[in-house]
């Protein structure tokens, strides 16, 4: 399996001992995926290009330059976006023994949805709403209602709308053939369908749009809020939470908060963690427990956060690439900004959904919070130097080389109006000059 790309894990031998290479997002993934999948096989430590020691899922993490002094002959599987500039590292080295994990078979049917939505959406067939409807003026259309699992949530939601039994078909992660949609469908009008998403399933959400605009159906309008609930670090002793936004830097930012704030983290929403031994957990932060937080939040250019997505996700072959190909012809990054610019924050995955979305909550409200661009460390660290004395920095992941130029290489004046028009609201809430 030397320098080959692996897509499941069952190809893995059985009792394999193996060094990770990445200490971003996709390595603690597949730490994840190896602790949930296969427990035979054991994670000796995490590889870095820069850092020279810290610790990344409660394991070590050694520098590229002592792999053949502490693990000589170990089996490493590279998790980054960086993969190729990786195994050149390796191959200088002498180490030959290594494979690039790239597991993305679980997405593809997700990825493929949200694009062939996003063509409806430039077809003028489904239509957006960042707000919930007067259940009052769609008496008399077709409701569907995308719900959670839970029998007692829907119907604390059904009566917080004023829904009334008969008057909507519910839906909801579990129900694989929509039957009970198949069945109002049949006995009603089809000109117009409304969708109203609450807490429902994001996936689902896509799988249910596809299935709907493959009818014959005049156009379908979907009512989605943001959320209230976000993925955060609260360092409850101190009281300030940190909310974490995809592609900006939030790896080296969540390690950074570990190095500094050590055991004052708040543990009593662990049943809601994102992985295991992170300390990104998902929580309402309306809730009385961070009445009086101070929240802060890290953000991106928008133009380079696009490109650097595009770079880690898609020109690697990768992710998003096979969806695109199907729907669209070709990967190029015109096809990738042409499709970010038609699929709303609703139904977007994750890494490109606005950056304002992670800082809305319920009809429309901004959570009062610190913006610190990504692009100015320092500020991050007079931020924490407020509750820290000594604030120690550690190494940020590298996500472009030195001197790139993101705007120069990937853009044209379209490209540029597109991102415009689709990151409107993150250009003014985060300040960030458009070109």
């Amino acid at each position: 399996m030397n320098g080959q790309v692996i897509y499941h894990l069952k190809s893995m031998p059985y009792g394999a001992e193996v060094l990770i290479y990445g200490t971003g997002g996709a390595g603690a993934e597949l730490f994840e995926h190896i602790q949930r999948e296969r427990q035979d096989i054991t994670v000796l430590a995490f590889v870095d290009t820069y850092k020279e020691s810290g610790n990344h899922c409660k394991k070590a993490i050694i520098n590229v330059d002592k792999i053949n002094q502490c693990y000589y002959g170990k089996y490493i599987l590279i998790a980054s976006v960086y993969f190729r500039e990786i195994s050149n590292e390796l191959l200088k080295r002498g180490i030959e023994n290594f494979s690039i994990y790239a597991d993305c078979s679980e997405d593809d049917e997700y990825y493929s949805g949200m694009c062939k939505v996003a063509l409806k959406v430039e077809s003028n067939i489904v239509h957006f709403n960042n707000e919930l409807p007067d259940i009052k003026t769609l008496r008399e259309s077709t409701l569907i209602c995308n719900f959670p699992v839970s029998v007692e949530s829907s119907k604390r939601i059904s009566v917080r709308l004023g829904l009334e039994e008969g008057m909507y078909a519910a839906t909801n992660i579990l129900d694989k053939s929509f039957s009970q949609i198949d069945k109002v469908l049949s006995s009603a009008s089809l000109d117009v369908i409304n969708v109203i998403d609450v807490e429902g399933d994001q996936k689902h959400l896509v799988k249910l749009l596809v299935y709907l605009s493959e009818l014959k159906i005049g156009s379908i309008v979907v009512w989605k809020q943001p959320s209230k609930i976000k993925s955060i670090v609260s360092m409850y002793k101190f009281g300030i939470t940190y909310l974490s936004i995809p592609k900006c830097g939030s790896s080296s930012i969540i390690d950074l908060l570990r190095t500094n704030f050590e055991d004052s983290f708040d543990e009593s929403c662990k049943e809601h963690q994102v992985q295991e031994h992170s300390l990104l957990f998902h929580a309402d932060v309306t809730g009385e427990r961070f009445k009086g937080h101070h929240f802060f939040t890290v953000t991106r250019n928008p133009y380079t956060r696009l490109a650097s997505l595009y770079n880690s996700r898609v020109k690697p072959g990768q992710y998003f690439s096979p969806a695109l190909m199907k729907n669209y012809g070709d990967d190029s990054f015109k096809t990738f900004v042409r499709f970010v610019s038609s699929c709303p924050d609703a139904i977007a995955e994750r890494h490109f959904q606005s950056q304002a979305y992670f800082l809305t909550i319920e009809d429309g409200v901004l959570l009062d919070a610190e913006i610190i661009h990504l692009e100015e460390n320092s500020h991050l660290q007079t931020f924490l130097s407020e509750y820290v004395p000594t604030v120690r920095m550690s190494q940020h992941n590298r996500s472009r080389k030195k001197g790139q130029d993101y705007i120069a290489q990937y853009y044209t004046p379209e490209l540029i109006r597109l991102v415009n028009q689709r990151y409107a609201t993150d250009f003014e809430i985060c300040k960030y000059p458009m070109h």
